[in-house]
C-alpha cells in the first residue's frame, strides 16, 4: 500500500486512518503530555475511522465528505509531520536497517553473479574509469552551468550534475516470484543487450540545501530541472543562479516588472530579482527523483 503523488489514490484509506488515531493517541505519551490540534485534513481522513471520537458531535447534515484520495504532500505536511512520524509510517510499509534487507539471499546470489561477471566483461577495475567526462558527439546538445563547479556558491542546492543511469529490463515472469530461479545464468550477450545506459545532458539533478522551500522540498532530497523550460509560468517552481549569492530554488512570481522567487517556508524572505544581468534561470524543476524516509 502507497501514496504514489497527487493523483494516485490510496488503496486501503481505512488502513490510513486506523494508524493516523494509533499515532494520535500514542502521541501525549511520547512527547510529554503534548496534544495534536485536529486540522481539517486529520479530521477527514479520521473520519474513516468508526473508532475516533471528535471533540465536538459533527453535523448530521455536513456537506463535507470524508478525503478520499490525499495526495503525498498533503499527508507529508498536514498529517505525518503533525504526528511527528513518516508517511511510510502511515501506511503501513516496512522498514528496513540496511538496503541488504530488501533483497532476497537468491536475488544476492544472482546480483554478485552479475556483478561479477559485468567486472570481469568491462574490465570495472581499470583507474582509468575514475574520471568520468560526458560524452560528447557533433549533434549532441551537452548543458554547461553558467560558472564551474570551483566557482559555484551552495545555497538552496549544489552544483547541477546530468541525470545519469543505468536501466536493467525486469526478467520473465517464468524465472519466478524472485524474477530469478535457481538456476538462473546470464550470458554475456543478455547482458549486453539488456543493460541500457541513460544519460540526459539537458535534465540536471541537484541536492535541495536548507529548508527555504520545506515542507514541499527538504533538505537533502534530490530533484530533477529540465534546462529547456527556461520560460516559466507564474507559480513555477524554478532554479536560479544569482552572481555573489549562488544557486536559489522558488516558485516563480513577477511582481510589476521584478521577477521574484516566492519561498515555501515562510521564515525566509522571498528573493526579489535585480538586474537581468545579475541572474539567470536556467532551469524549471520537474519531480523529485530522491526523497529519503527517516526511519524510526
Amino acid at each position: 500500500m502507497a501514496i504514489l503523488g497527487r493523483k494516485q489514490a490510496v488503496r486501503d484509506i481505512g488502513g490510513l486512518a486506523r494508524r493516523v488515531l494509533e499515532r494520535l493517541n500514542a502521541f501525549p505519551r511520547l512527547h510529554q503530555g503534548q496534544t495534536v490540534p485536529i486540522n481539517d485534513t486529520l479530521s477527514q481522513i479520521l473520519e474513516h475511522e468508526k473508532a475516533y471520537q471528535p471533540l465536538r458531535p459533527r453535523k448530521e447534515n455536513k456537506q463535507r465528505a470524508p478525503l478520499q484520495n490525499p495526495g503525498i504532500f498533503t499527508v507529508q505536511e498536514a498529517v505525518a509531520d503533525v504526528l511527528q512520524t513518516t508517511v511510510g509510517d502511515l501506511l503501513g510499509e516496512s522498514g528496513y536497517a540496511v538496503a541488504r534487507d530488501l533483497l532476497s539471499i537468491d536475488d544476492r546470489r544472482k546480483l554478485r553473479q552479475v556483478f561479477l561477471l559485468l567486472r570481469d566483461l568491462f574490465d570495472l577495475d581499470d583507474e582509468s574509469l575514475d574520471e568520468v567526462n560526458e560524452p560528447v558527439t557533433a549533434t549532441s546538445n551537452v548543458f554547461r552551468f553558467i560558472v564551474p563547479p570551483e566557482e559555484f556558491i551552495e545555497r538552496d542546492h549544489d552544483y547541477p550534475r546530468a541525470l545519469h543511469a543505468w536501466v536493467v529490463p525486469d526478467l520473465p515472469a517464468a524465472a519466478g516470484e524472485t524474477g530469478a530461479g535457481p538456476d538462473f545464468e546470464m550470458s554475456k550477450t543478455q547482458v549486453l543487450h539488456s543493460v541500457r545506459e541513460v544519460w540526459d545532458s539537458r535534465l540536471q539533478v541537484v541536492r535541495v540545501i536548507g529548508d527555504s522551500m520545506a515542507p514541499e522540498l527538504r533538505n537533502g532530497w534530490k530533484v530533477l530541472v529540465d534546462t529547456e523550460q527556461i520560460k516559466p509560468a507564474d507559480g513555477a517552481l524554478v532554479a536560479v543562479y544569482v552572481k555573489y549569492e549562488g544557486g536559489i530554488l522558488g516558485r516563480w512570481s513577477v511582481e510589476g516588472e521584478q521577477p521574484v522567487l516566492l519561498k515555501t517556508n515562510r521564515a525566509f524572505h522571498d528573493v526579489r530579482l535585480g538586474a537581468p544581468d545579475e541572474w539567470k534561470l536556467w532551469g524549471t524543476v520537474t519531480r523529485i527523483v530522491e526523497a529519503p524516509v527517516e526511519l524510526k
